[in-house]
């Protein structure tokens, strides 16, 4: 049985160009998505706390969109600061109370564990 050599050869320089042009994608999908992540941040400064909690974000969680690396390990602390602060006060309510929101104890002790992980 004979086999019939059927690849061709890839033109001088095609490789080296497909590198260059991909990493030049890849820059600019970097930057695009920076300057997105950039902007949503600048918009979500100008919401007041009452229009971030209606949206499921905090302001920790809102300033964490474009903060460096320290920026970042402060937001979370903060973030887990209200999520203690949230539990503690869900604690201090009857049953019947957290039934009439849509929560148990359970739901106050996972969100108590998922605190204490972050």
């Amino acid at each position: 049985m004979a086999m019939i050599d059927n690849a061709q050869k890839v033109p001088f320089g095609a490789v080296s160009t497909y590198r260059i042009s991909s990493a030049l994608y890849g820059v600019a999908e970097d930057v695009l998505s920076w300057n997105a992540r950039r902007t949503m941040a600048a918009e979500f400064r100008k919401l007041t706390p009452t229009e971030l909690e209606d949206i499921g974000l905090s302001a920790a969680s809102a300033d964490m969109k474009d903060a460096g690396f320290f920026g970042r390990i402060v937001a979370r602390i903060r973030h887990k600061v209200d999520t203690m602060r949230t539990v503690r006060e869900l604690d201090r309510l009857s049953p019947k109370l957290l039934d009439d929101i849509g929560l148990t104890r359970a739901h106050v002790e996972f969100m108590r564990d998922r605190a204490s992980l972050l």
